[in-house]
């Protein structure tokens, strides 16, 4: 039969307030503990909102542009009409293909036009490279269509592909991009395309509309995704497989092999411009 603690009659006096002592001690370690459990679920809890807080943050600042095209925006009055206009003013432009063919590095871009990310890189590193590399004659560049979030995406790439009939694809891209809304919210629509041609200075909008259509321009766009798919599997078992998303970069000196480029960021040119200084010095 046991004892209550601390009252066991073979114990002395002494004995007896030791337990007690070590019986209090115990209680108030337990105490203890569990109120710094409590802290930790309530720091925890901060922790987790402020974990989501950052979550909606970047997803609201990758998921598209902040404002939404107006009916009545058309022409020069198309948000950043006037900044890309400038951007590729003088630069020489054939189809795809962008800047001088004797330019001593290539860069070859497979992007989706409705990817955020490829969009982040549009507007945070690709105005320093032209700026900096292609203007001066140092880097050309090609856009690849790589059609991999929805059926509004290859809307949006036979589009482009047709405006680069009219060797205005780059600008096409450029405006598409800053104008960019949620993927796949069924924003990109005729009138949607319209506006972001309007915007391009020299595009016969309505020429693009219906050559959007044509076995040329379809089979370019196909040609694109059929490439991607290609270095797909290339490069599917290296330890970081490439290509596996948008945007996709090959990065190498014109007239060799085309090499796969990784970068760390999509939003720092330095990353980008670090990897085409090697080149042009190697």
């Amino acid at each position: 039969m046991s004892s209550t603690p601390g009252t066991d009659p073979d114990l002395t006096r002494k004995e007896r307030r030791e337990q007690a002592r070590a019986e209090r001690k115990a209680i108030e370690e337990s105490q203890k503990a569990s109120a710094q459990r409590r802290r930790l679920m309530q720091l925890g809890g901060v922790v987790g909102v402020v974990v989501v807080i950052i979550a909606v943050i970047v997803v609201a600042t990758s998921s598209g542009g902040a404002h939404k095209l107006k009916a009545t925006q058309t022409g020069s009055s198309v948000p950043h009409a006037a900044e890309v206009q400038a951007r590729f003013t003088g630069i020489p432009q054939k189809g795809a293909e962008l800047g001088s063919s004797t330019a001593p590095v290539t860069l070859q871009e497979y992007a989706d036009l409705q990817c955020p990310f490829c969009r982040q890189y549009t507007l945070s590193v690709f105005p320093s490279l032209v700026r900096k590399y292609v203007r001066e004659g140092k880097l050309r560049m090609e856009f690849h269509n790589f059609d991999i979030i929805g059926p509004d995406s290859i809307k949006a790439s036979k589009m482009a592909m047709a405006a680069g009939q009219q060797n205005l694809l780059w600008q096409y891209a450029d405006l598409f991009y800053n104008n960019q809304q949620q993927e796949n919210s069924g924003y990109v629509t005729d009138q949607f395309l319209t506006q972001i041609g309007s915007g391009v200075k020299g595009l016969n909008v309505n020429k693009a509309l219906t050559e959007r259509f044509s076995p040329t321009v379809e089979g370019k766009v196909n040609n694109d995704n059929q490439l991607a798919r290609v270095y797909g599997s290339q490069y599917a078992n290296l330890p970081v497989p490439g290509f596996n998303g948008t945007p996709s970069f090959l990065l190498y000196k014109t007239g060799t092999t085309p090499q796969l480029y990784s970068p760390t960021s999509l939003t720092e040119p330095a990353v980008f411009e670090t990897a085409i200084n090697k080149l042009l010095k190697g």
